[in-house]
């Protein structure tokens, strides 16, 4: 839908037209930060209702606003979330340690630096290496 505006914390390929928003040159948000401004766009959908595109360009002059208490509430949440995060590839653990393993490093690469993740020739080279 028009304006609806997510956090996609696991990696994933957007396949429709959708708008991937990235941190601006030198920030560096956390995930209390994206849901933040992930709920101020959807706060501001409305602007799109009637044809004009959502637009990095427009998006930039929305306000994040931050109330008392919001911040630690999604962070409580957030921790909630990890916790179901672990628990949903407790079933490929049996199965294969190999596959969990490389799914952990990757979630935690993209945590840590969510810049650093691999496209192109680069990603192709990867998968080449994990199938070596």
């Amino acid at each position: 839908s028009i304006g609806e505006a997510f956090v996609q914390l696991e990696p994933c390929a957007v396949t429709d037209d959708c708008l991937v928003l990235l941190p601006r040159n030198g920030e560096n948000p956390d995930i209390a930060d994206l849901v933040l401004a992930a709920a101020s766009i959807r706060l501001e959908r409305w602007r799109f209702a009637y044809g004009p595109k959502l637009t990095p360009s427009r998006v930039a002059a929305f306000s994040v606003h931050d109330g008392r208490g919001v911040r630690e509430w999604i962070e409580e949440n957030l921790r909630d979330l990890e916790e179901i995060v672990e628990a949903s590839l407790t079933p490929y653990y049996a199965d294969d340690e190999r596959d969990a393993a490389i799914a952990r490093n990757r979630l935690t690469e993209i945590h840590r630096d969510p810049a650093a993740l691999v496209r192109g020739d680069d990603l192709k080279a990867r998968i080449g290496e994990l199938f070596a």
